[in-house]
């Protein structure tokens, strides 16, 4: 499902002020999602939870000091978790890559 939104979710994000901040929050969001079935999580929540988040502030915000580790890394370790997730991951690591070209960015998946 994700994979389908993905051109909608990176055009938002590309269409913010600030795009990198925007896929660090989305890439958030992606964690907080979980599609076990148990949970009942409707499609609906899922957009509620973007929406909300493009709107409120993240408690401790330390992406500046996350893009100035990116500007200054040659490497990069990210971790993933789910497949949900992935998706958002993926726009966060396109943005990482448009700030750093040459990093090399490693991503593990449990």
């Amino acid at each position: 499902m994700f994979l389908k939104l993905l051109p909608k979710f990176e055009r938002k994000i590309e269409q913010a002020a600030n795009s990198f901040q925007l896929a660090v929050q989305y890439a958030i969001v992606g964690n907080i999602i979980d599609f076990n079935p148990i949970h009942n999580t409707l499609l609906e929540d899922i957009f509620d939870c973007f929406e909300k988040m493009e709107k409120l502030e993240l408690a401790i915000d330390d992406s500046k000091a996350l893009m100035e580790d990116i500007l200054n890394s040659k490497i990069l370790l990210y971790l993933g978790d789910n497949c949900g997730e992935i998706c958002m991951d993926k726009i966060l690591l396109k943005k990482i890559k448009e700030l750093n070209p040459i990093v090399r960015c490693i991503y593990c998946r449990n």
